[in-house]
């Protein structure tokens, strides 16, 4: 799910979209719970990275490449020359600078993607193939006998994730 253009701080957490790695999911986790003045740059940036990619989505991989080299790049250079320099302006022991901590400690694994034009911006259509499964784990933990817990319905024994392009 995008976040849409309108989106304020307080409903990002919602849509529980984690773009670039969980950078977004650690700033808009931080709009719901503080007052952040810097939460609406920061949803920005993320949000002008995730319009690139949708330009390029579906494409060869060696156009996807080139794509976000000439337009991605830039972008992540910015948020990264932003990052750097809120940190400097937010206190040390705040959520805010613990989320740039650690965006900054991860850099190069969440800007892999400019690189390699098989790997997506996040891994989002992983994370939804692994809901169903986990989803009925919990559901058959407290289904009304002891032993629902142990063995699952035979139905989800055999069951296929989709393809994970989706």
């Amino acid at each position: 799910m995008r976040l849409p253009a309108s989106m304020d701080c307080t409903k990002a957490a919602r849509f529980g979209r984690p773009p670039v790695g969980h950078t977004p999911g650690e700033s808009s986790t931080i709009c719901t719970r503080t007052a952040n003045h810097h939460c609406p740059e920061a949803l920005d940036r993320i949000r002008a990275l995730y319009a690139v990619e949708d330009q390029v989505r579906g494409k060869p991989p060696d156009q996807r490449r080139a794509f976000r080299q000439e337009h991605a790049a830039p972008l992540l250079k910015q948020l990264h020359q932003w990052l750097v320099v809120t940190l400097a302006t937010v206190s040390a022991k705040s959520e805010a600078a613990r989320a740039i901590n650690y965006s900054l400690k991860l850099w190069a694994a969440l800007t892999r993607y400019i690189d390699d034009g098989n790997i997506e911006i996040d891994n989002n259509a992983a994370e939804r193939a692994l809901r169903g499964p986990v989803l009925s784990r919990k559901n058959f933990l407290f289904a009304g006998a002891d032993s629902a817990a142990s063995a699952p319905p035979p139905c989800t024994r055999c069951w296929r994730p989709q393809s994970l392009t989706a």
